[in-house]
């Protein structure tokens, strides 16, 4: 790919071309060739494909090229209806809906592309060169028979080889090293993980020789990284490619692209360890079957899972340590487990995988197993019992002490509620005494004291003022000192400096530089404050304010309020239960203000949060997307769609144990206690703008509480490491 195809296939969709496109197509051929619609009046209906009911409530309307369920709320145009139902991405599905009207996707240029951008374009293309490369040989090479009579040992049939892209690399040290000589750079080839270079005799050569290659592809179909079976006697038996900027096995499941895409119903995951068993499965029939890749399932891996289905069984050795790997993969599950999701613990005979039992019962009997599986909440408990002796009271005592921790990793719902039901049943513990072990402490806010202004509520009479001349014992500064603009309560509220070329991660639509709060307007963030996710307690002196005067602690920076805004937008849009997780209720920003603006991500984040707490069915992502075109149109839609693309983005770059809900209940915080504190703020503005001699008794008693307010005195500081 030269680069201007690459820059054409990564710039943005025209805004036009997708009115356009969905103006082109009828929708309702596209839906009736997935679901069958019977002709009603002027629309047409059906049984709703995203919900189980008896009687049809899914209409779709030819006129408003809409489609509406009145059982689930689920709605959209056509773009909304091939995400939901075929759980496609935006992209992908405008991409889908225009290989169907016959027409290129259009891309417009938009900035230039980074040096590091252009550099992961030329390691996906080495990639994708290496995939073709190793197939190629598989199939037409001299010496191919060797590789293609293992592959039939295996019992894999051609159709099933070329699913998974299945290759082969010949023995030799630099066959595929020679073949790319001319098409990538040094530089790319290394980040690729394709080769290993000997800096003691300074050569490098390919890292798979002799071997089945099993290309290692996202969910959409892009090779990643490389797995090799040995076919002589080379260890290890199985080399997988090693971590790179592209590539990264924590986070990626073999085999969830293929499944997704033949798989005739994707309702659940098969989770095993290794390619050889998702291959196995899928010759006899089994197409919904992923692999960790050998490595203990991982929080990500769960999360990835989830996205597409709510049921997983995971297959472990029955031995010890399938059993240990069992436990990790429970514990790492806790988080995920919110209502309506499932997991199932299968444990294999002694001496087999998913491969070996699969070819002796067959695919039959082996659904049999998995419907026999272990349930998630049944082996929570008998991890735990397994070292305790619960016939004692003492021993019961102890099992739910070391049971609390683990139920207290479950998100809020009713599954939580009745793992502590059971909890109860099976230890003779009274639930409130359950709710105390699982309830942790209060812990203490930790909030720096707030720097004195030119007056002291705390001195002189109680109501904070002399009884002859009306100036406080801590003197306030005079008329023309006072801080008498929002503007004046914002540090840099006279800067000059340039805005840096992104505050977030959104699109630069997002990118407003002012807000209606007067923490939020009139100044611009410092380069090196543009990913700063703390609150700032520096000082500074306020402009106009008099000599003597006590500093003012400095206020958030714009990032990072932006952070917290769409941190909580994006949490929402791929986690719609996370609204459970909160009581706060936000404010619409100012209709007169610049952030009246349709696409200020406030004003989006508010009407998200009014959305899904008004709905009575769980949502996903494609409903509100088509809920949101149909009320604020295409546009906003799709610049929420290309905000909940950047979630894996935001998720996978911090440690195994970052905790979703404490992020979002925690940036939600920020952004409610600045709401309250403007408002406390712009009242004590509106009093100090009247002359001092004015003021009533009210507005002195008023004055002191505002400024005894705690969300001036508590400045909220999160307890996780996570840049809100």
């Amino acid at each position: 790919m030269d680069d201007a195809s690459r820059r054409a296939s990564s710039g943005r969709i025209p805004r036009s071309f997708i009115d356009d496109l969905i103006s082109r197509v009828d929708i309702v051929p596209i839906i009736d060739s997935r679901v069958k619609l019977k002709k009603t009046g002027k629309n047409y209906s059906a049984c709703c494909p995203f919900h189980d009911e008896k009687t049809p409530s899914f209409s779709v309307s030819p006129d408003k090229q809409f489609y509406y369920c009145f059982g689930c709320g689920a709605s959209g145009n056509a773009v909304g209806f091939l995400m939901e139902y075929e759980r496609r991405g935006f992209i992908e599905a405008v991409q889908n809906l225009a290989d169907y009207a016959g027409v290129e996707v259009p891309r417009e240029e938009g900035r230039k592309d980074s040096q590091h951008d252009r550099d992961l374009a030329q390691i996906r293309d080495c990639l994708s060169f290496a995939t073709s490369f190793y197939q190629q040989h598989l199939h037409q090479h001299p010496g191919r028979e060797h590789y293609a009579e293992y592959l039939q040992t295996r019992g894999l049939d051609a159709k099933v080889i070329e699913r998974y892209a299945l290759g082969a690399a010949h023995p030799g040290w630099n066959r595929l090293l020679d073949a790319t000589e001319e098409r990538f750079s040094s530089q790319i080839k290394r980040r690729t993980g394709l080769f290993i270079e000997n800096l003691e005799k300074q050569r490098t050569y390919d890292r798979f020789r002799n071997r089945i290659i099993f290309p290692i592809r996202d969910v959409r179909g892009h090779t990643l990284g490389f797995g090799g079976r040995a076919l002589g006697d080379e260890k290890p038996k199985y080399l997988n490619s090693p971590e790179t900027e592209v590539f990264s096995k924590g986070r990626i499941l073999y085999g969830l692209f293929e499944a997704r895409k033949h798989a005739k119903k994707l309702d659940s995951l098969i989770v095993t360890e290794g390619y050889m068993d998702v291959i196995a499965l899928a010759q006899y029939g089994i197409d919904n079957a992923v692999a960790t890749l050998g490595t203990a399932c991982t929080a990500d891996h769960l999360q990835l899972a989830f996205r597409y289905v709510d049921k997983i069984h995971f297959c472990f050795d029955g031995d010890k340590a399938g059993r240990t790997a069992a436990k990790r993969a429970m514990e790492n599950a806790l988080p995920a487990m919110e209502d309506g999701k499932q997991l199932r613990f299968l444990f294999l005979p002694d001496g087999h995988d998913p491969d070996s039992l699969v070819r002796q019962i067959g695919a039959e009997r082996f659904y049999q197993n998995l419907d026999s599986a272990t349930a998630f909440e049944d082996f929570v408990f008998q991890s735990v019992e397994e070292t305790i002796d619960t016939s004692t009271m003492d021993g019961r005592a102890r099992f739910a002490k070391a049971c609390a921790p683990l139920i207290h990793k479950i998100p809020l719902g009713l599954y939580k509620e009745l793992m502590l039901t059971s909890l109860a049943k099976r230890t003779g513990v009274e639930r409130s005494v359950l709710d105390q072990l699982i309830t942790p402490p209060a812990e203490p806010l930790n909030t720096p004291p707030r720097p004195q202004s030119g007056f002291d509520a705390t001195k002189g009479r109680a109501d904070g003022f002399s009884s002859k001349d009306g100036n406080s014992s801590g003197e306030l500064a005079s008329s023309d000192n006072q801080l008498n603009s929002d503007a004046d309560y914002t540090p840099h509220a006279q800067s000059n400096k340039p805005k840096p070329a992104s505050l977030s991660n959104t699109q630069e639509d997002y990118q407003e530089s002012h807000y209606d709060y007067p923490e939020l307007s009139g100044f611009e963030p410092d380069e090196d404050q543009a990913d700063s996710a703390q609150f700032s307690y520096d000082s500074y002196q306020g402009q106009g304010q008099g000599q003597g005067q006590d500093q003012t602690p400095l206020l958030p920076d714009t990032a990072t309020i932006f952070n917290s805004i769409n941190t909580c937008l994006i949490f929402l849009l791929n986690e719609p239960v996370l609204i459970t997780r909160t009581e706060r209720v936000l404010e619409e920003p100012d209709k007169t203000g610049r952030s009246a603006h349709h696409r200020h991500p406030l004003k989006a984040l508010v009407r998200l949060m009014a959305y899904l707490r008004a709905q009575t069915r769980p949502q996903t992502l494609p409903s509100i997307l088509g809920y949101w075109a149909s009320q604020y149109g295409l546009e906003a839609q799709a610049e929420l769609a290309s905000l909940s693309d950047r979630y894996l983005t935001l998720h996978g770059s911090y440690a195994s144990n970052f905790d979703t809900t404490k992020q979002f209940q925690d940036a939600i915080e920020r952004l409610y206690q600045l709401q309250e504190r403007a408002k406390v703020m712009r009242a004590i503005s509106t009093i100090e703008a009247k002359p001092f001699g004015e003021w009533t008794a009210q507005d002195k008693e008023q004055y002191r509480t505002l400024n005894l307010s705690p969300f001036l005195l508590n400045h909220f500081k999160p307890t996780s490491s996570h840049k809100g």
